[in-house]
């Protein structure tokens, strides 16, 4: 019994100095530690990575815009709002306005080197009353891609569409 209790206490010492030594042996490749700048000159600028610029927000460079347009029986229509200049992306946040006297669609379409896509309007926009519409709507128009209302008419006599869009 006596070897025994001397047997696991030696070997509890040998396992206490193996420890004991491997993190000492550790602890001495450890890197040596390096000065921490408080202050920054303008030679050491504070690094600024992964930070939302101002400029990121839609409604930081606001856009509008109108217009109304006359269209003789069963003719469809683009009117071309703008072309998003090449270092920018427009945000299209809402669409109000009306075609009275019109049956058929309408669209608010991008043209891009890409393809062209459309964003259909709610019914209210051509259901033939001079009842305006409005609709909120979150539509991207790439750098360099046209925007504009593709209006496609069933009527069988002049119609008016007054259109306005703001992002």
């Amino acid at each position: 019994m006596k070897k025994n209790i001397f047997a696991n206490l030696f070997g509890l010492i040998a396992l206490m100095s193996l420890i004991l030594f491997a993190s000492t042996a550790f602890a001495g490749n450890a890197p040596a530690p390096t000065q921490v700048v408080v202050t920054n000159t303008a030679a050491q600028p504070v690094p600024m990575v992964g930070l939302v610029k101002d400029s990121d927000a839609p409604a930081r460079k606001p856009f509008q815009w109108g217009g109304i347009t006359v269209m003789p029986a069963l003719q469809s229509k683009i009117i071309i709002i703008t072309t998003v200049p090449a270092n920018q992306r427009l945000v299209v946040e809402h669409v109000s306005g009306y075609c009275a006297g019109m049956l058929g669609t309408v669209s608010l379409y991008e043209i891009s080197n890409v393809g062209t896509y459309d964003q259909w309007l709610p019914g209210e926009f051509a259901n033939g009353t001079n009842l305006p519409a409005s609709t909120p709507i979150r539509f991207y128009v790439d750098p360099g891609a046209t925007v504009g209302f593709d209006i496609n008419s069933l009527s069988n006599a002049q119609y008016t569409c007054g259109l306005d869009v703001s992002g």
